[in-house]
């Protein structure tokens, strides 16, 4: 099976805000139109009667823009990435029955990294000798994250009765512990033997590293 779609969608009068609330750090944009355009291509084959295997890839890029202020200085129509600006994106599976009801999948995931705010944060001395930090931002959204990838490997069962059937699988996440970026943090670097404020830093908060999970689902 292939399958290909391209689109184009122009979006007005949108209401409310662009809200990140990051760890550290809450960054707010009202957008009030925008645009997405891109095309996805799927295709699926049956290596075997046990052995299936899939490939996706999707080209998106989305923008909106805003007529408002945003830290004190007017954009009026200049356009941005939308937070979720994937610009390439992939996916390779793989299933294989073991045995009657049993099943091996095994799944890969990459795409481009996803449109971030730019952080500034410094150090500054103030006088009796006194130490802080500054935090600042570029402009919104003009900087990218680290590409995301990760594989994952799941291992099902499933058990039919008369009126109801059980699944379980176990399933590890991200199976070669790559260190995949969440978002940029501000941090602040203290003397070990003191305490005292030393730095002012803008470091990445990574997602979760290689994860085992255990699930079970019933179905009447």
């Amino acid at each position: 099976m292939v399958r290909a779609e391209g689109y184009y969608k122009v979006l007005t009068d949108l209401t409310g805000q662009i809200q990140d609330f990051g760890r550290q750090a809450q960054i707010i944009a009202p957008a009030d139109s925008g645009h997405a355009k891109g095309f996805d291509l799927f295709g699926a084959y049956a290596l075997s009667n046990r052995l299936m295997g899939s490939v996706g890839y999707a080209f998106l890029i989305t923008k909106a823009s805003e007529e408002d202020l945003m830290y004190d200085r007017p954009l009026f129509g200049e356009e941005f990435y939308r937070d979720f600006d994937q610009r390439h994106t992939i996916a390779l599976n793989g299933s294989y029955q073991i045995a009657l009801r049993w099943h091996l999948h095994l799944s890969w995931r990459f795409h481009t990294g996803n449109p971030t705010t730019p952080l500034e944060h410094t150090l500054v001395r103030h006088s009796g000798g006194r130490v802080g930090c500054v935090r600042g931002f570029g402009e919104y959204n003009t900087d990218r994250l680290p590409p995301y990838h990760s594989l994952d490997l799941r291992l099902t069962k499933t058990s039919k009765y008369k009126s109801w059937m059980l699944n379980w699988y176990v399933q590890i996440l991200n199976l070669y512990n790559r260190l995949n970026v969440h978002e940029r943090v501000f941090s602040k670097v203290h003397d070990e033997a003191t305490g005292n404020l030393i730095g002012c830093e803008v470091s990445d908060e990574p997602l979760f590293p290689i994860l085992p999970t255990l699930g079970v689902s019933a179905t009447f």
